[in-house]
């Protein structure tokens, strides 16, 4: 789908627009299924068309940008993709072309839309795929209306959320069946969408049948799916290796290995062939190699192994990479060669944590701290050499957990229970001093004597999760005491850090920052909290960039606890809209919620570090009552303001003003 359509809409009048489109098509679009389309060479078509017509029309601009804008989302470019789309919008609306050239309308935002995914700005991405399906809604467009639904289901799927994912590529499916000018890829590749949700649901059974579908329907237009006989070869070999990829991980599951084995092989033979994807061929290779493991096959699977290292040398796979390496340490812990099995670890742990930044770097993540807890994950995996001792260390680790949540309550109350006897005695100095001391002694063991134990328990569990298969109850119990592990570090880290900014001890970095970067990168953060609560959060900064100079990390865990309470305390289905605005000498960002609204008496209290003023959210959610006091002292370090206004049943709004000063260039 790369070019605008126009057989339609009789009312398409201009002469040199339909040749262009003939000529276009002719040259770039009309090319054989598989292969690949030179966008470099394209767009000097589509230029070399475009410039030499002397009296340009709207409908030349429209073809022109809507190509363009295409053609710079493949080859990366998303900002030049963004603004051919926001020029083909403007052309329709000025010239009140919607009912027209609806078709060209929907896949404008589309294509917009996919240019704001690729730089990660979620919200106007999903704002604009909203717009989109409006408009093929609106108009009855199945074509349309199918391409935005596998956006959506891509996106969907991405996030984990397999069953929303599935209904979208049902619906897809039956999209397909009602539009006759879709594609038979688009039939296949959609039936091995609707099998990968189900295989990431545990559903094998279902899985399998979607899969034979694809199978059956790639078998009907074997000879068919193209004019080019050789094409025809190319592109039945292709579709085919791919689902038969798919469907061996669910023999996998199942435990038939043999089975597996031998579709994992035809799969990986059938995506080696010349214009075929070789890279889900480097996929099936790591599979292959785990299902070589389960049938303790160590020839094979080191033979699997070499081959896919062989194929990483010359075509990279992030995703390949990081099972070649977590399975060669399965395969010299297997082989007794623990030297080899902690390198190949080693370097699994750093990559996925790599990995891992690079989809959060906006976090401040408590996973990567200090070496000595690398080393402690390294000696836990040793440790694991006996695959039926999994369900005793899950035990062990669940209890150990609930344990670490007690100590953790019991500092917390042990806190309170300071700040309170610190109150009572404010006018007698000696008490007071005493007071202080126990609670920078209490602080001190949790900080060496607590948080590192919790640390690395949290870090087992992940990697418990990530190498070992276990059944739904177990997973279970390890996601729980995960979420047990990882909240005791929050509340403790909170605790810590209130005593630092109490000593005076807090350390600001101060670096050029852009702060509707940061305001972004929280809100694409909070957003799934917000989409379980029905909630859009709303972004409003009409300029590109808000510089100031900050500490970009404590500055964006300010702004991401502010944005995380107007979730909390609002309604569900209402929205929260943050706003950034530049003043002659500062910076304002404003956080605007519609909820319960914060009492006159709580206000006066908000921005203590006292637990007594905590609150639940509208949805039950838990709160320590220390978020705000933090967010005022670092503003404050900032040389800034945070102020709120609030009624009781409509809504709050906080304001952080930060002063702009002279920035670096």
């Amino acid at each position: 789908m790369c070019t605008s359509s126009c057989s339609n809409n009789n009312s398409y009048t201009d002469k040199r627009y339909k040749e262009m489109v003939d000529s276009v098509y002719e040259h770039i679009f009309l090319k054989p299924y598989l292969e690949r389309i030179d966008f470099i060479n394209s767009v000097r078509l589509i230029d070399s068309l475009y410039h030499k017509e002397k009296h340009k029309t709207i409908w030349l601009d429209k073809f022109y940008y809507y190509n363009l804008s295409w053609i710079s989302n493949n080859l990366k470019n998303y900002q030049l993709g963004i603004n051919c789309a926001d020029t083909i919008i403007n052309i329709i609306e000025q010239n009140k072309l919607q009912e027209l050239v609806s078709y060209d309308y929907s896949l404008a935002y589309l294509s917009r839309g996919n240019g704001y995914l690729g730089l990660n700005n979620f919200a106007q991405a999903y704002q604009d795929f909203f717009k989109a399906k409006q408009i093929a809604e609106q108009h009855r467009d199945c074509v349309g209306r199918f391409y935005l639904i596998g956006n959506i289901a891509y996106i969907l799927y991405q996030q984990k959320q397999y069953e929303s994912a599935k209904s979208n590529y049902l619906e897809g499916l039956a999209c397909i069946k009602t539009c006759p000018n879709l594609d038979i890829s688009d039939e296949q590749q959609n039936l091995d969408d609707i099998a990968l949700c189900y295989t990431k649901l545990n559903k094998l059974d279902s899985a399998s049948y979607y899969y034979n579908l694809a199978l059956k329907t790639i078998e009907k237009y074997r000879y068919t799916s193209s004019k080019d006989s050789n094409n025809c070869k190319i592109r039945y070999a292709t579709c085919r290796g791919v689902v038969l990829g798919n469907k061996a991980k669910v023999y996998a599951l199942q435990n038939q290995l043999d089975s597996s084995e031998s579709l994992y092989k035809e799969a990986i033979y059938l995506n080696t062939t010349k214009g075929s994807e070789k890279k889900d061929a480097q996929l099936c290779e790591e599979q292959l190699a785990r299902v070589q493991l389960k049938q303790k096959n160590f020839f094979g699977m080191k033979q699997s192994l070499d081959q896919l290292k062989n194929g990483l040398d010359t075509l990279p796979n992030s995703e390949a990479k990081l099972g070649w390496l977590e399975m060669m340490a399965a395969y010299h812990q297997n082989t007794k060669n623990a030297e080899q099995e902690i390198k190949y670890y080693r370097d699994f742990i750093v990559m996925r944590d790599s990995v891992n930044l690079v989809k959060n770097g906006y976090l401040e993540t408590n996973i990567t701290k200090e070496l000595k807890d690398k080393e402690q994950q390294f000696q836990i995996t040793v440790l694991q050499k006996d695959n039926h001792l999994n369900r005793v260390y899950l035990w062990v680790v669940a209890i150990a957990c609930l344990l670490a949540g007690i100590v953790a309550f019991i500092v917390y109350r042990s806190f309170k229970k300071t700040k309170q006897l610190n109150e009572q005695v404010n006018l007698q100095k000696s008490a007071l001093e005493k007071a202080n001391k126990d609670k920078d002694r209490i602080l001190n063991v949790v900080a060496h004597d607590l948080r590192n134990p919790i640390g690395a328990i949290a870090n087992f569990l992940d990697i418990a999760q990530v190498k070992y298969e276990h059944s739904e109850e177990e997973e279970q119990i390890l996601k729980t005491s995960q979420q047990a592990a990882v909240h005791s570090l929050t509340l403790i880290n909170d605790l810590l850090e209130v005593n630092q900014m109490q000593e005076g001890s807090l350390v600001i970095n101060k670096i050029k920052v852009d702060i509707k970067k940061l305001a972004e990168q929280a809100i694409d953060y909070l957003r799934y909290k917000a989409i379980a609560k029905q909630q859009n959060i709303l972004l409003e900064a009409p300029n590109e960039n808000y510089f100031v100079l900050a500490d970009a990390g404590k500055m964006q865990r300010v702004i991401t606890n502010l944005i995380d309470n107007a979730v909390k305390f609002s309604f569900i289905g209402k929205n929260v809209i943050v706003n950034i605005r530049q003043q002659p000498h500062q910076i304002e960002i404003s956080i605007t919620d519609s909820g319960v609204g914060i009492p006159l008496n709580i206000i006066q209290q908000l921005f203590t570090a006292s637990i007594t003023v905590k609150r639940r959210g509208t949805n039950n959610e838990k709160s320590n009552g220390l978020g705000l006091s933090i967010c005022k002292q670092i503003i404050e370090a900032h040389d800034g303001k945070i102020l709120v206004s609030s009624e009781e049943g409509s809504g709050t709004c906080f304001t952080v003003q930060l002063p702009i000063g002279i920035l670096a260039n």
